[in-house]
């Protein structure tokens, strides 16, 4: 057997015959909202908030982020997710991804390969037929006892409406079992940015 191979064999058999979620992370079970017109819901939306590890991880250095959704004819959803490096006059940086409707409020996105990962709409404000004004995402996956949690708040515009500020949209989550404060929640820059 080519060493290659003995090495490849050897790391599935150490993940497979691993304890599982041997740290004690797990996903609560959320709701999701089911009632989205995924049509309704394409277009662009303002990154308001997310969480710190979810930044630093994928988004550090930038500002004026914006996620941009397109319905394919395939069904599935084009994602190009944008921000400006630095500064709001700086250069700007976009992921292209997809993302899948599994059912309702459920959807899995990519970014690559074909390694989905969960995008679930808790929570969306306004409807299909006047127009959605503001959602928050969550997103929670344990694989092999380790895990990731990111949340977003996204807005139809750069600034949340009045009545649906970050206090009010984060009580709603930490309701539906969403543990807020471990998640250290970041406001995106966006003043400036349009």
């Amino acid at each position: 057997m080519s060493p290659i191979i003995y090495l490849a064999v050897t790391v599935v058999v150490l993940v497979v015959t691993c304890p599982v979620n041997s740290n004690g992370f797990s996903c609560p079970k959320v709701p999701t909202n089911d009632t989205v017109d995924l049509e309704a819901y394409m277009g662009t939306w303002y990154q308001i908030a997310t969480n710190a590890a979810f930044q630093k991880k994928f988004e550090k250095g930038l500002v004026c982020e914006t996620a941009e959704y397109t319905l394919e004819p395939s069904g599935t959803v084009k994602v190009n997710n944008s921000g400006r490096i630095d500064s709001v006059s700086g250069p700007l940086k976009s992921a292209i991804g997809k993302a899948v409707q599994v059912s309702g409020g459920k959807l899995k996105v990519s970014f690559f390969l074909d390694i989905f990962g969960p995008y679930w709409i808790t929570q969306l404000y306004g409807d299909a037929a006047s127009g959605y004004s503001v959602a928050v995402i969550w997103s929670c996956e344990e694989k092999f006892g380790i895990g990731e949690r990111d949340l977003w708040i996204l807005s139809r515009t750069p600034q949340l409406p009045a009545d649906l500020q970050p206090a009010h949209l984060y009580d709603v989550a930490r309701g539906m079992g969403i543990d807020v404060e471990s998640l250290d929640m970041v406001p995106t820059l966006q003043a400036g940015c349009w």
